[in-house]
C-alpha cells in the first residue's frame, strides 16, 4: 500500500511540475507572448508560392520573381521569368535558375540530364541582370553570399539514364572564376552558403538505387553533411551517420540540418559548432521537424508536433496543423511562432521570420517581427 501511494505521489508531482512548467514557458514568458501577439498582428503578408529573406528585403516567387523592401512594404522589381530550378537573395544581388531557352520549357531538370537550365543575376543597386553560367547542363539551385554564388551542377554526368548525378559548383562574381567544389563521387546537392562556407547534402556514401535519392523523407537514404572553406580550400565532414541527414543551412560558424539517424521518417533539427566542434540534438520529441534555417543566434523550423504539413490530409480526424518554432542558441529556449493551419518552409533575417500558410488556394507568406 505504501509503495502505491509513493508511486502516485511521484506520478501527481510529475504532473503538477510539468503543468507548472507548461504554464511557466507559454504563459509567463514575456517573449513568448510578443511573438504570438506579433503572429497574431503580422508586419507583412502576401501572395505567392515560395519565398526567400535577406536582411530587409523578400524575394517571392508568383509567376515570376517579386523583389520587396520589407521596410517599406514596396515592390522594387518585378522580373518575367520561368523560374524552374530555385533561387536567392543577399543584400542587393539576387540570382535565380531558368531555362536558356524557350525550348526547354516543360523539361525536368530534376529527372532529365539533357534539360538547360543556367544562373542569372539580377543587382538590385545597378539594375541589372548577368546571365551567370552558360554550359549547355543544368545548372539549379543557385545560392549566394557576398561575391560568391553557389549552385548544383550535372555537366560531369555522362549517362543520361533519368538519375543526374550533381555536383557544387562555385562562382566568383568579382574574378569570374568558376570552380568545382564537390570532388568525391555521388549525387551533391542543396548547397547553401555563408561567410566563406559551403554546406550541402553530400550522396558519397549513399548506396541505394539513386531513384530512390528522390525521396529525401527516406532514412535509408545515407546521405550526409559536409562543409568546404572557401578560404583554406578544406572540406570537412560535418555529420556522416549511418543514415540520413540533409537539408543544410549555415550562419557564420553555426550549421543546422534535418537528421533522420534515429531510423524513422521523421527527422530531428541537429546544430553544429565549429568553434567547439560540438553537434547538438534542438528537437527531442518524436514528431517530424524539417526545414531548418538559421540567422545569428536563432533557428526556426515546420513542426509538426501539432499536426501533419499536408494540407489535403486528415488522419485520425484530425486536420494538417504544422507550425514554426524558433530556437534560441543562447537561451537553449524553444518558442512557438504559429498559430492554427498548416505553416511550413519557414526563412529567418535580422528582423523577420517568415513562413507560408499552406493552402491548396490562395498559400499567403506572413512576415512578422521577432526582435527581442
Amino acid at each position: 500500500m505504501r509503495k502505491k501511494i509513493m508511486v502516485l505521489s511521484i506520478i501527481t508531482f510529475a504532473i503538477v511540475f510539468i503543468f507548472i512548467g507548461y504554464q511557466e514557458f507559454y504563459q509567463n514568458d514575456g517573449y513568448s507572448k510578443q511573438i504570438k501577439e506579433n503572429n497574431e498582428n503580422p508586419y507583412y503578408t502576401t501572395t505567392g508560392y515560395s519565398f526567400v529573406l535577406s536582411d530587409n528585403y523578400m524575394v517571392v516567387d508568383e509567376n515570376g520573381l517579386r523583389i520587396l523592401n520589407l521596410d517599406t512594404k514596396k515592390v522594387m522589381k518585378e522580373i518575367d521569368e520561368n523560374i524552374v530550378g530555385g533561387y536567392d537573395i543577399y543584400e542587393t544581388k539576387v540570382v535565380w535558375s531558368a531555362y536558356n531557352n524557350t525550348d526547354e520549357i516543360g523539361k525536368d531538370y530534376g529527372y532529365d540530364e539533357t534539360t538547360n537550365t543556367d544562373i542569372f543575376l539580377y543587382d538590385i543597386q545597378k539594375d541589372e541582370i548577368i546571365q551567370i553560367t552558360t554550359n549547355p547542363a543544368g545548372q539549379v539551385q543557385p545560392k549566394i553570399w557576398g561575391d560568391y554564388i553557389v549552385w548544383q551542377d550535372n555537366r560531369n554526368d555522362n549517362k543520361k539514364d533519368m538519375n543526374p548525378e550533381w555536383d557544387i559548383y562555385l562562382y566568383n562574381i568579382a574574378t569570374g572564376e568558376e570552380k568545382l567544389i564537390s570532388t568525391a563521387s555521388g549525387i551533391h546537392t542543396s548547397p547553401n552558403i555563408s561567410d566563406n562556407k559551403i554546406v550541402w547534402e553530400d550522396g558519397r556514401n549513399f548506396q541505394e538505387k539513386k531513384e530512390v535519392r528522390w525521396g529525401s523523407n527516406l532514412p535509408k537514404n545515407n546521405t550526409d553533411i559536409y562543409m568546404y572553406d572557401i578560404k583554406t580550400g578544406k572540406e570537412q565532414a560535418i555529420a556522416d551517420g549511418p543514415l540520413q541527414e540533409c537539408n543544410p543551412d549555415v550562419y557564420q560558424n553555426y550549421i543546422v540540418w534535418e537528421d533522420r539517424n534515429n531510423n524513422s521518417l521523421k527527422a530531428d533539427i541537429y546544430l553544429y559548432d565549429l568553434d567547439n566542434g560540438k553537434k547538438i540534438r534542438i528537437t527531442k520529441n518524436r514528431a517530424n521537424q524539417a526545414y531548418p534555417r538559421i540567422y545569428n543566434n536563432y533557428i526556426v523550423w515546420m513542426d509538426e508536433r501539432k499536426g501533419i504539413s499536408s494540407n489535403d490530409v486528415i488522419i485520425n480526424g484530425k486536420k494538417p496543423n504544422s507550425d514554426i518554432y524558433l530556437y534560441s542558441i543562447k537561451s537553449k529556449k524553444e518558442y512557438l511562432v504559429t498559430g492554427k493551419e498548416p505553416q511550413i518552409m519557414p526563412d529567418i533575417t535580422g528582423k523577420y521570420v517568415a513562413y507560408i500558410t499552406s493552402r491548396q488556394i490562395d498559400p499567403e507568406i506572413v512576415v512578422i517581427s521577432y526582435e527581442q
